[in-house]
Formats: structure tokens, sequence, C-alpha cells
């Protein structure tokens, strides 16, 4: 599918649209990967496209710098917040609110990182092949409620399975009645940065939804349990150098920080819809509900223990293996 088909997906004179959110990433530091966002962005096409960067720190002057290159290209809106998933929720609410003050309907949006490697990406073919998975992304919205973009990556080996030991059976325990739908996309990485959402669809829910460190598996969650649809697209190969990688402390605290914030959205979940019950019927749907969950706690620090194994003894066979 071409870039064009998606551009040419609404006539003239519609204030009906979709945007385009880009979020730098807390330690960017130079304007490369942000231009190279901004003219994926460019080369997709959207009503609206929003660069977000905190302006406390050296992303907010990478974004300054990458504006002053590709002037035009994007709107700029600061966003405070060290935490990822903090800073993904305010910039998708200052590309919403920011929509609305231009008189946009926005009725899909896509979310791209401002991190991507430019090395990685150099090759014109895996640009537009890219930019091309990026289309398909926002063009299978609307049969679809959140398509993620799924992809390969050049990394440490325990980034590169940690959806095996980590976020799946974290998933299994805590959302067993959509598990095995989630399962079927075959996705390789569950925490993909990049995604796109059917606003007419997610909108109910997106206001209360937590952002929490690791969205994209949460948001396929509450995606599939307010009874949307939720696809895959395949986009590529990039490669990430990101440091730390070897912190056993680090990696753990990962592990433990995902279980916690997945129990938290699961238990959300169970009290949004209790409060929907009146009477005899929340009572007994509580206590149901609590039983399920108190199990699936139970379940989650068998599995967290499991995965903090793990991590131990990868990170010590990689020093082994180095020191060798």
């Amino acid at each position: 599918m071409s870039t064009q088909s998606v551009k040419s997906a609404k006539s003239e004179g519609e204030k009906d649209g979709w945007i385009i959110v880009i979020v730098a990433s807390y330690e960017t530091s130079e304007s490369g990967p942000l231009e190279l966002a901004i003219r994926l962005a460019s080369s997709i096409g959207a009503e609206l496209v929003v660069l977000c960067a905190d302006t406390q720190g050296e992303s907010g002057r990478a974004a300054e710098d990458a504006l002053k290159i590709l002037p035009g290209e994007a709107e700029f809106r600061s966003v405070s917040a060290r935490d990822t998933g903090v800073r993904w929720g305010l910039a998708v609410r200052e590309a919403l609110k920011l929509a609305s003050e231009r008189g946009i309907n926005a009725r899909r949006l896509l979310f791209i990182p401002g991190d991507p490697d430019p090395e990685s990406l150099q090759e014109p073919g895996r640009f537009n092949g890219l930019a091309d998975g990026l289309a398909k992304m926002v063009a299978r919205l609307g049969s679809l409620a959140f398509v993620v973009g799924d992809y390969d990556i050049q990394c440490d080996q325990i980034k590169q399975e940690w959806d095996s030991f980590a976020t799946i059976p974290f998933f299994k325990v805590l959302f067993p009645d959509i598990a095995d739908r989630v399962l079927a996309l075959g996705l390789t990485k569950w925490r993909s940065e990049f995604w796109a959402m059917d606003l007419t669809q997610c909108r109910p829910w997106l206001d209360g939804f937590a952002w929490f460190s690791d969205p994209t598996p949460h948001l396929i969650a509450t995606t599939l349990r307010n009874g949307g649809s939720v696809g895959a697209v395949e986009l590529g190969e990039f490669s990430d150098e990101g440091l730390g990688r070897d912190d056993l402390v680090a990696k753990q605290f990962q592990a433990i920080r995902l279980a916690l914030e997945s129990a938290l959205v699961r238990s959300a979940e169970d009290r949004a819809a209790a409060r929907k019950l009146d009477g005899d019927d929340r009572l007994k749907e509580g206590a149901k509900v609590s039983r399920a969950l108190r199990s699936a706690m139970r379940a989650l620090w068998a599995a967290l223990e499991a995965c903090l194994d793990e991590i131990e003894d990868r990170v010590n066979r990689l020093a082994e293996e180095r020191s060798a």
C-alpha cells in the first residue's frame, strides 16, 4: 500500500482527520532522530503532526533544533515528565487538545517514537518500508481499534527475548480472557513504541487510561477488554544501542515495575466493571472478581519470581561470556 492511499482517505473540506504524535525520549540530546521521525510523519501525511518533548531537559533543545531544520513540518508542545508512559499520555492529551483547537475532529491517531536509529534507516528502502508500514497501520484502523507496529531489532539478547519471560507470563495470569487473542497476533515486540488508535472506538476509555511505564501491552489489553479488535503490521528491522542493558538491578526493576503496573491495570478494569452494577449484583460480582484477582496475584508472584531468576541467570551468563 502506498502512502498516498492514506493521504487521500479524507475528502476536501472535511474537518474529520487524523493526527500523528511524536514523543522525544527523555534522554534525547541530538536532533537527528527527531528529524528522522518528523520526515517519516511528513512522508505519510496527516491533518496535524505534533512533536512533544520536555523543555526542561536535553530533549527540548533537540526538538527545537529539529524544527529549525524542518520548519513548519510539526507543531511543538512541551510535556514535562521523566517517566515514559506519563510522557506519552501527556503528549496524546496535548495533541488531542491542539487538534480540537484547530477544528479537527481527530478520528485516528498514529504514535511514532522520537528516537528511531538514523543509521539503521539510512538505506532508502528501509525508510520507505517503514513509512509504508506506518501508512498501513493507519489504513487498518476502522476495522481494527488498535494496531501495533511490530519489528525485528538488533539488540542484546535479554531485551530481544524480554516478552518471552516477562510480558507474556504476566499477561497470561492477569488477562487470561484475552491472552490467547494477543498471542495469536504473533507479536515479537509487545512493548512496541509504534502504534495507531481508532479514536472513535477507543476515546470512551482513553481519558481514564493509566499511562504506566510500558503502555503498549496495557493499551492492547484495555482495547480488547472493551470490545475492540487489535492487529499488527510488520515494520522491518531496526537497531537499538541503549545503555544499561547489562545492569542486573535495572532489569529486575523493570520486571517488577511491569508486573505491578499490569496488576494495577487489571484491578482498575475490574473496579470499573463492578461499578456499573447495582445492589446484590454488585456485591455478588464483587466477591467473584475479588477471588479471581487474588488468584491471579498469587500466580503473578510466582511468574515474577521466575522472571527475576531468569534475568539474573542471563546477566551472569553474559558477564561470564564477556570475561572469557
